[in-house]
């Protein structure tokens, strides 16, 4: 996605001498077989409007762009905040309770990817719309525990590498259900004994 930097690599390597594919990996036993089950959500209504309005805005700050610049500050960040939007959909808590609800049995062994976007929470009417909100991460975590009655833990940049490493420890050998993560496990990971995966926000 960055055709200036590939020609860069290509430039100074020269070209493919050796390619492994996904499939090849699974094949040959190095990555795990998995199942993939998209979940479709649709925006709430103030979360389409601001949809429409930062794809106007960034379809403004596209014409001001030549194909060979590199995407300046303001189209960053309104590139930034679409994702974030897109990544931490009001839909998604309730649609991924509804298919916990309809696993055969309670999930265990779990990883839940979130967002660093804000989610609204249920507070009561009278509080300030800023009070109402949390990180799709906390919410997470709440609903989790409160509604599914899963043992989950926070797995992110907050924990330290020995933290993080009894957590894992934990998951395998049971005394935890699943990590909720954010980033932190993106580059992947060696944990033969996961049995699913909740993708709410991906990158």
């Amino acid at each position: 996605m960055d055709g200036e930097g590939t020609k860069a690599l290509f430039d100074y390597f020269g070209q493919i001498v050796f390619s492994y594919d996904l499939r090849q990996a699974i094949q040959g036993g190095q990555l795990s077989r998995y199942h993939y089950h998209p979940v479709l959500v649709e925006l709430n209504g103030e979360e389409a409007q601001e949809y429409l309005q930062l794809t106007i805005e960034i379809g403004r700050a596209m014409q001001h762009q030549s194909d060979d610049d590199p995407p300046n500050q303001r189209l960053k960040m309104l590139l930034l905040r679409r994702a974030r939007l897109l990544a931490s959909a009001q839909a998604k808590l309730p649609a991924l309770q509804a298919a916990l609800a309809d696993l055969a049995e309670p999930a265990s062994k779990a990883l839940f990817y979130c967002g660093d976007g804000q989610v609204e929470s249920e507070g009561t009417e009278g509080d300030a719309f800023e009070e109402r909100m949390m990180s799709q991460m906390q919410a997470l975590i709440q609903m989790l525990g409160r509604e599914a009655r899963l043992r989950v833990a926070r797995f992110s940049h907050h924990e330290t590498m020995a933290d993080r490493e009894k957590l894992l420890t934990q998951l395998r050998d049971g005394r935890l259900d699943g990590l909720v993560a954010i980033r932190c496990l993106d580059e992947g990971i060696d944990l033969p004994d996961i049995r699913m995966g909740f993708i709410l926000a991906s990158s």
